[in-house]
């Protein structure tokens, strides 16, 4: 729309209008869906993320031949269950953090 023959106040009221009315919420909108979509993405990443079998790899790996291997995963199976949901905890709002800052 041409603006150029009304007065200032009426121009202004109507940018003022159209910023504040239709493109404000717009992008607010936007941001607001951008940040679940992210949030949503960073829960299923550490959904799947199997860390028992993570540090049951490297343990076998550096580990090798050891005697005490099968009890050492073993021990570590079950601390690491205990304490997962908490670190993936963590970890998700670390990762949240770091993303929206």
């Amino acid at each position: 729309a041409d603006l150029s023959g009304l007065r200032f106040a009426v121009r202004a009221s109507r940018r003022f209008a159209d910023y504040f009315l239709i493109s404000a919420p717009l992008i607010a909108m936007a941001f607001a869906a951008t940040g679940a979509a992210l949030s949503m993405l960073l829960a299923d990443m550490l959904q799947r993320v199997d860390v028992v079998r993570i540090i049951a790899t490297f343990l076998t790996r550096y580990l090798a031949g050891n005697p005490a291997l099968p009890l050492i995963l073993q021990l570590v199976d079950g601390v690491v269950k205990q304490n997962e949901a908490a670190a993936k905890r963590k970890l998700y709002a670390l990762a949240i953090g770091s993303v929206f800052t």
